[in-house]
């Protein structure tokens, strides 16, 4: 492995990392939104990192014939939480439905 594979390698860890991030952040920020422009509550979102194997010219392909395979992560998707959203009882909320929950 040479110094820019390693670079490679690093850099989209990083990438990953920083879109896993921002990802949180906006769960965070988004936590108590009960009105999207979807017109349902905030689903919360997760990243789905996968690892790639990093492709650097006949040396890499060499390596991965001799089981010396490196990867690198890449976001592949950014899934919504598919989950039914937690009910609060809340009567004063102008989104509550007739028994109170929000």
């Amino acid at each position: 492995m040479d110094f820019l594979t390693s670079m490679k390698i690093s850099s989209s860890g990083l990438s990953a990392q920083r879109k896993r991030m921002e990802t949180i952040a906006s769960n965070l920020a988004n936590i108590e939104t009960t009105r999207t422009p979807d017109g349902g509550p905030y689903r919360r979102k997760d990243v789905v990192i996968t690892a790639l194997p990093v492709e650097d010219g006949f040396g890499s392909v060499l390596q991965n014939e001799l089981g010396e395979s490196l990867a690198q992560p890449l976001v592949t998707d950014v899934i919504e939480d598919q989950s039914e959203p937690k009910l609060v009882y809340n009567p004063d909320h102008p989104d509550a439905n007739e028994t109170g929950y929000v």
